[in-house]
């Protein structure tokens, strides 16, 4: 894991610092735990600022967020999201055609496999009906 980077919050006013969403609000806006948003800043995929103990999502930060909220509900990794960022490429050019193309394939493979188990789920679920009026 890598250490964060840190903003400078000497080119902020304390009113400003006081303005940026803290970690409740973006939790609540992007859907994710405290506990999630502070891995991802241990992780060094997020750069919240500190003031006064509080942490700050400045827009560089929230922009960060966005790509880490995107590329993990893609199905990124965390090292794979760390290395997408840290060579400043999005995923496009970071995966290549070959590689994006097989991210598709592998997603479509699992979401086959997923609507398999709902339709034997699907099947199961009338014959346990079946069972409990016929007290079986």
């Amino acid at each position: 894991m890598r250490t964060p980077r840190r903003h400078d919050t000497q080119s902020r006013t304390a009113v400003e610092l006081a303005s940026l969403p803290g970690i409740g609000d973006v939790a609540a806006l992007y859907k994710l735990t405290h506990r999630t948003l502070r891995f991802y800043e241990q992780s060094g995929l997020i750069a919240p600022i500190r003031h006064c103990g509080r942490r700050c999502y400045g827009p560089d930060a929230l922009r960060q967020l966005d790509i880490v909220v995107a590329a993990r509900r893609a199905g990124f990794s965390i090292r794979e999201i760390e290395e997408m960022l840290w060579k400043g490429q999005d995923w496009a050019t970071w995966l290549g055609p070959a590689r994006l193309q097989e991210r598709i394939d592998d997603l479509q493979r699992r979401l086959r496999d997923v609507n398999d188990s709902l339709r034997t789920l699907r099947t199961l679920l009338p014959t346990l009906a079946t069972q409990k009026a016929t007290g079986v």
